[in-house]
């Protein structure tokens, strides 16, 4: 009966070690990728994704200039690099900060100087052309037509736009689950060096079964991180949505592959380290011809 106790109480630590090192991992996956603004921001920064951005937004400008007949080239010169990317940067800032529950979720504004400049400048030559003088009228209509290009803008700029969701049940149900996963980060911690103690402590002296125990335990928690990413690694799912904008098919490419290779490579550490210590374990048992009850057995003499 003692034994019987004892073996179903190691398997219950080993069940808390694999359960509190998978939450531990996707704790720290939430910190590091999910609600951080440097995981987005190493994105945004590629030289060319800037370039993807104002291809996307120039597509849309091409349809604006044929309904208002003014130049695509002057929509193009309203688009400065650096400004486009300062607003990337606090667009995110502002969307990780709220996912993270600090502050509310703002959208970027474009400076109004940038657009309205060109435009004025392209009205005043037509008219010295024309030889007119340009009306208020004139002015009022190209401060709309600044308005819907800021519009524009601004929607290729919000990667992610929370404003879409973030009033809804379901989303604000997984934002604070996601909240508290983050914060579970230290109590996972706790429960898995205290179920690794409890582990030593049940079977002190008898050091192969608690380390085989917590090798194990390690094994199977590699395996469930490893065996699915590997699949998707090597099939390569994580680059097969079908998103027809450019910059943003790079941008979601870029997240799950990044995703992808944290639960990889931490699977496959876990995975190499307990197998090869296990192997190493069986070898030296063969070699010392010494023979001990695993935590999943028992018999009569370890009572």
């Amino acid at each position: 009966m003692k034994n019987f106790i004892r073996t179903g109480a190691a398997v219950l630590l080993c069940v808390m070690i694999v359960l509190s090192t998978l939450l531990t991992v996707f704790s720290n996956f939430l910190s590091s990728t999910v609600l951080s603004q440097d995981f987005y921001l190493g994105i945004v920064a590629t030289p060319t994704y800037i370039t993807m951005v104002k291809d996307a937004i120039n597509v849309k400008f091409a349809a604006q200039s044929m309904y208002v007949g003014i130049p695509e080239e002057v929509f193009s010169s309203m688009l400065d690099d650096g400004t486009l990317h300062l607003l990337l940067r606090n667009h995110i800032a502002s969307a990780v900060n709220y996912l993270n529950g600090l502050t509310a979720f703002e959208k970027p504004v474009y400076p109004q100087e940038l657009m309205t400049v060109p435009l004025y400048a392209y009205l005043e030559k037509q008219s010295a052309l024309d030889g007119t003088v340009p009306t208020q009228a004139q002015y009022d209509q190209l401060d709309l037509v600044a308005a819907d290009s800021a519009v524009i803008i601004q929607e290729e700029i919000c990667l992610i736009n929370l404003d879409l969701v973030k009033d809804r049940a379901a989303f604000q149900t997984v934002h604070q689950g996601l909240i508290h996963m983050r914060d579970a980060f230290v109590p996972a911690l706790l429960t898995l060096l205290t179920s690794c103690l409890l582990l030593v402590l049940l079977y002190g002296r008898k050091w192969r079964i608690w380390l085989n125990g917590i090798l194990v335990s390690l094994w199977i928690s590699g395996t469930c991180l490893f065996v699915p990413t590997l699949v998707l690694y090597f099939f390569g799912l994580t680059n097969r949505l079908d998103i027809k904008t450019g910059y943003l098919k790079f941008f979601v490419d870029s997240v799950l592959t990044d995703m992808n290779y944290y639960f990889l490579l931490w699977g496959l550490l876990f995975f190499s380290v307990s197998s090869v210590t296990l192997i190493i374990l069986k070898w030296t048992h063969h070699t010392a011809h010494k023979s001990y009850t695993p935590i999943y057995q028992s018999n009569a003499g370890n009572g």
